[in-house]
């Protein structure tokens, strides 16, 4: 996965987080690479523990932001 600014999710970030937040935030399956949990978790977007995952306030943020609109009409 490609490196970016630590505001912005990749493609699949935002997947992981949108399937997430569709389970209301916590989920005992998270079916998600490793990779994408790990940066997840280290940018507290998450809380990984062995038998569920958890989004935090950070990370509804982050999806709420990611896809709002900027005033051109572009997303974030």
């Amino acid at each position: 996965m490609a490196q970016l600014p630590a505001d912005e999710l990749a493609t699949a970030e935002r997947a992981a987080l949108e399937r997430l937040g569709a389970a209301d935030g916590y989920a005992t399956r998270w079916p998600v690479g490793r990779q994408v949990a790990r940066s997840l978790a280290n940018r507290q977007l998450v809380v990984v523990a062995s038998d569920y995952v958890l989004l935090t306030e950070a990370g509804r943020r982050a999806l709420s932001a990611d896809g709002d609109p900027e005033p051109d009409g572009r997303t974030r």
